[in-house]
């Protein structure tokens, strides 16, 4: 595997051209480089990306790094249409411009331009606004969970084996829109025996008065939230696996976001904290370890993938 270094903090302007093109050989030597300090591995532009979703990723990846530098490194949405705006502008400007590759890239990033004004639109949208189609979801959740379908109910003390936090679920999903929702529902399709085992998991623990239940509505939330915003640290190969197979910017999150719950849980578990030490637990005991791997490194619910 061959990437290329970039530092995220500022550096004097003599040692710029030097420093910035760092060419690291080995996904261990990725690893191994990208915890030095806060350091992003992306691409300059298409010639040094062999297929389309590279240099997409690559052009995206300097675009996102940009507009953070300008917002005075606060997360920005990688999808936003000024973001995307920009990477076509560095890719139209690259001297491989008319290449198929960056033909291809150009494509790619228009659809994800797209695809992130609809990803938006839908964090934004609440339960209650399309409730007619959103409450098939959630009865759908609830099956998945193994909770009879004939006792659905919207109001119940049974959303609390899911990991909602009251009696009626839509209270936590305003807080990432009828998109935590999709990205909830994802996991259920795409994987029901993971769901099931962290519903078993919590009714053992409270059964047992354990406090080391595991809130897996509310970590979904925040995960699809956190991923939507770029709140997360996204890396060009992080970009690519979203960008890569062509089914569309949501997809390549949501699989990203499926991931991520299979692997926190299984840390969970495993370093059994009390729920109430989730704020403080989840940074630097997940969330700082999984984006520095890449992609590759990730188990990866294929199952019902759509």
């Amino acid at each position: 595997t061959v990437s290329v270094l970039y530092w995220e903090e500022p550096m004097p302007a003599v040692e710029y051209h030097t420093a910035a093109v760092v060419v690291v050989v080995g996904a261990a030597c990725v690893a191994a480089a990208m915890a030095w300090g806060k350091r992003t591995w992306a691409g300059a532009g298409p010639a040094e990306c062999k297929t389309g979703p590279q240099a997409a990723a690559c052009v995206l990846s300097k675009a996102v790094a940009a507009a953070r530098a300008a917002n005075k490194n606060k997360p920005v949405p990688p999808f936003r249409a000024d973001v995307v705006d920009a990477a076509l502008a560095d890719l139209a400007a690259s001297t491989d411009a008319a290449t198929a590759v960056a033909a291809e890239a150009k494509a790619i990033l228009e659809k994800a331009k797209k695809d992130g004004a609809a990803l938006e639109a839908r964090r934004k949208a609440s339960y209650d606004d399309d409730e007619r189609n959103n409450e098939p979801l959630l009865r759908e959740l609830w099956a998945a969970a193994g909770l009879p379908p004939k006792d659905f109910a919207r109001r119940s003390g049974e959303w609390s084996k899911l990991g909602f936090q009251g009696q009626d679920p839509t209270t936590d999903l305003r807080g990432g829109g009828a998109l935590a929702l999709d990205f909830l529902v994802h996991l259920a399709r795409a994987d029901q025996g993971l769901l099931r085992g962290m519903v078993d998991f919590n009714v053992k623990q409270l059964a047992d008065g354990d406090m080391s239940w595991f809130l897996t509505a509310v970590v979904s939330i925040q995960f699809s939230t956190r991923l939507a915003l770029g709140e997360v640290p996204l890396t060009a190969a992080h970009l690519e696996f979203a960008l890569g197979d062509g089914a569309g910017v949501q997809r390549g999150l949501m699989r990203t976001h499926a991931a991520m719950m299979r692997q926190f849980f299984a840390v969970w578990r495993e370093k059994h904290p009390s729920v109430m030490e989730y704020t403080q637990f989840v940074e630097p005991n997940f969330i700082e370890p999984f984006f520095r791997e890449a992609p590759a490194t990730w188990y990866l619910i294929e199952k019902r993938d759509q």
